[in-house]
């Protein structure tokens, strides 16, 4: 294995173990002078075509009355994918520089960075509540430009759906890392862990195939887990060491208290280091990095072989560490000098000597329970022991003590299980689309948010028992791990919470949500009864399921943010919401049939499993010229389950009725229905596209080859 060296003087960089192509170039001299990092980069021949599109966003952006930061995908040595990426497709890169471009000013609205941006990095008079109705506004144009080129990316190339999907987990990752700031971390390992756990680093996985033309096996993907990770640990640490200052001038500009959440920051604080000791402690940690990304990289190589598709993976990864030290290293968003901001903090600054610096408010000591989590109101730890009995003695007898609540830490595990696993986040997308038509104060908006999640999960949960199903999104069902008892508990448990969640939206919303929770309640009655009963409905009692069972959520999100609207409360979209229900369900069914990745993800043709009178199988038996197929589905009932070769059989007479065509017909018309009632609705508004629900469309149409077919229209 190459030796590595740690100081920053001339020295030999250790190459990737694929040799570079025609698409890449070395990085000129002048810009590795200060380059830590042992490994060699390059930059791509792209790197200009992509600097002229992420200025043409710029453009656009600010068109639409946004603020143009100096945070830019742009830095001296070249643009950001071209570094990270050199060896990809070139027409890629410069396609994909629009949505880097998009994603760095969502980064910015997420970290609040843009008010001090706006104002020099000075303290600035805006409150709270103005800070978040700038964000709110920003936030809808840029969710609206995403989606536009998402929309176009998909009509170009229909193979970049992992990649959009990659992405999306990208941004979702950087919500969640911004509830890492009020949690006290006592390592900096502490704090990586819980970066990694909501980051969800495999992100590099959905970008790297796509932008290098090659396609990766689920295998592959899995041997591809520490290496990644390791990537993705190395890049967080080198970026945290360049923007640290950048950072902390923001960070005070907002009079912000207590300290940003970041490696170098950490390390100060559980180190009790100056701000320049800190920074040589993480520095030290990315070389122990840089270790095993070479040592993995070895084990890869004896393991698969110098000829395996690793050589080219492992340089891929090693271009992406290497070309995010570089452009940390010299994009503009990461540095500022001390004329720049009063707040400038110095090397030999400790936390408390840092300009600007102000103390958190004490918080209550919090009272440890067990290791279950069954802590109660008055302290006691589930052990028997109460700290306050029921005369004020800390040795009373339990059953002398007054009534306090248990935590629901346990009851919501199955909930917090199902929230861990990949989601494409439809009914979210379909919220944002909403808000860009009734501009939701933010605070109702994450209420509806959070009520649809909670009762999408809570279907989740209680439908995989109902349906003997051993799998979710390719790994155990939430019963399958805790058991079908406390998922069915925990299931109930979230009517409650998503109650407790309306309420503070008013009587009016908590209406609308008792009406859509009933609708949802009795069509999963009706599904469930066919299955039962093995009595197959006809297509129109099957659609009036539909839109009880899936269509509930859509409406019940669509109602919601009406009755919350600031804009357009005329505006009625419930009929939008319906026709999305109805694709979105009838596309499941086409999918549990004839998609690869359902397959993984719930079963090879688990509807059959599970009896269901999916769209296609109604059409087969109402068109069937015997009773084959319905005898099938009688010995289904009678075994609890079909043998592969009575599911041959099946797919079979699928094919005869040319059930899989018509369904297809069906999506289309769905889709042109879909499409015309949106254009309808958009030539009354003075808005222009809502680009979300085309994002949404596209996404769903190019999930499987088959539905490609389908054309926007």
């Amino acid at each position: 294995m190459p030796s590595i060296k740690t100081n920053p003087q001339q020295r030999e960089l250790i190459p990737p173990l694929l040799p570079h192509t025609k698409n890449s170039l070395p990085i000129p001299s002048q810009y590795l002078k200060d380059y830590f990092p042992n490994l060699e980069p390059r930059i791509s021949r792209a790197s200009d075509a992509e600097e002229r599109e992420a200025w043409r966003i710029h453009a656009e952006w600010e068109s639409c009355g946004g603020i143009i930061p100096r945070a830019t995908v742009v830095a001296p040595v070249g643009a950001l994918l071209s570094l990270t990426l050199p060896e990809g497709n070139p027409e890629k890169i410069e396609k994909l520089s629009a949505l880097d471009t998009i994603a760095f000013l969502i980064d910015d609205i997420m970290d609040d960075d843009f008010c001090a941006i706006v104002e020099n990095y000075r303290p600035i008079e805006r409150s709270r509540e103005q800070r978040k109705d700038m964000s709110k506004e920003y936030t809808i144009k840029l969710n609206q430009m995403k989606a536009k080129y998402f929309t176009q990316l998909l009509h170009s190339d229909e193979d970049a759906i992992n990649f959009v999907e990659g992405w999306e987990q990208w941004h979702r990752a950087g919500l969640e890392t911004n509830n890492l700031e009020d949690i006290e971390f006592h390592s900096l390992d502490d704090y990586i862990d819980a970066r990694l756990s909501s980051l969800g680093a495999d992100s590099y996985v959905a970008l790297v195939p796509y932008i290098h033309d090659i396609v990766l096996s689920e295998e592959e993907k899995d041997k591809l887990d520490t290496i990644n990770l390791i990537v993705y640990q190395a890049g967080a640490l080198i970026n945290d060491y360049y923007s640290v200052e950048r950072e902390w001038a923001a960070h005070a500009a907002l009079k912000k208290p207590g300290e940003p959440k970041s490696t170098v920051w950490i390390v100060m604080h559980t180190h009790d280091v100056t701000l320049g000791e800190a920074k040589e402690i993480v520095k030290e940690k990315y070389f122990r990095l840089e270790r095993d990304f070479l040592q993995e990289r070895k084990r890869l190589m004896d393991e698969n072989g110098p000829e395996s598709v690793y050589g080219r993976l492992t340089s891929y990864l090693q271009y992406i560490l290497t070309g995010t030290a570089l452009f940390s290293m010299h994009g503009p968003r990461y540095h500022l000098t001390p004329e720049e901001t009063p707040h400038y903090p110095r090397p030999e600054h400790k936390i408390q000597e840092l300009p600007g610096w102000r103390p958190k408010a004490s918080l209550p000591k919090e009272v440890n329970g067990d290791k279950n989590g069954c802590q109660n109101g008055n302290g006691s730890t589930g052990t028997g022991r109460q700290s306050n009995g029921a005369n004020g003695n800390h040795n009373a007898k339990a059953w002398l003590s007054t009534y306090s609540k248990l935590s629901d830490e346990i009851i919501l595990e199955p909930f917090e299980y199902i929230k861990s696993l990949p989601s494409k986040k439809i009914r979210n997308f379909a919220i944002e689309a909403l808000d860009y038509w009734y501009r939701v104060p933010q605070s109702s908006l994450d209420v509806i948010m959070n009520v649809v999640d909670i009762l999408h999960s809570s279907s989740l949960i209680i439908d995989d028992i109902e349906d003997g199903s051993e799998l979710r999104r390719g790994k155990p069902s939430a019963h399958m791990i805790y058991g079908s008892p406390q998922a069915i508990n925990a299931s109930n448990f979230l009517f409650v919470k998503a109650l407790e969640e309306v309420r503070k939206l008013g009587s009016a919303s908590v209406d609308i949500y008792t009406d859509e929770l009933h609708n949802l309640h009795v069509g999963q009655a009706f599904d469930l009864h066919w299955t039962f009963l093995g009595g197959c409905p006809s297509e129109q009692e099957y659609i009036k399921m539909v839109d009880g069972k899936t269509g509930g959520l859509f409406r019940m999100a669509c109602r919601l943010v009406k009755d919350q609207a600031t804009t357009n409360q005329d505006l009625d979209v419930e009929d939008l919401m319906t026709l999305m229900g109805r694709f979105f369900q009838i596309r499941d069914d086409y999918q549990n049939l004839k998609s690869k990745g359902y397959s993984t993800a719930k079963g090879h043709l688990s509807d059959l499993d599970e009896g269901k009178y999916s769209f296609m199988l109604i059409h087969a038996l109402n068109h069937a010229k015997d009773k084959q197929l319905a005898s099938l589905l009688q010995q289904r009932s009678r075994q609890g389950r079909l043998t592969p070769e009575q599911k041959t059989l099946v797919m079979k007479h699928l094919r005869t009725t040319k059930s899989m065509e018509f369904t297809l017909a069906v999506l289309e018309e769905l889709q042109v229905a879909v499409h015309e009632r949106l254009e309808e609705v958009e030539s009354r508004l003075e808005l222009g596209p809502n680009w979300i629900i085309r994002a949404i469309m596209a996404r769903l149409r190019v999930a499987s080859p088959e539905m490609r077919l389908l054309v926007d229209r």
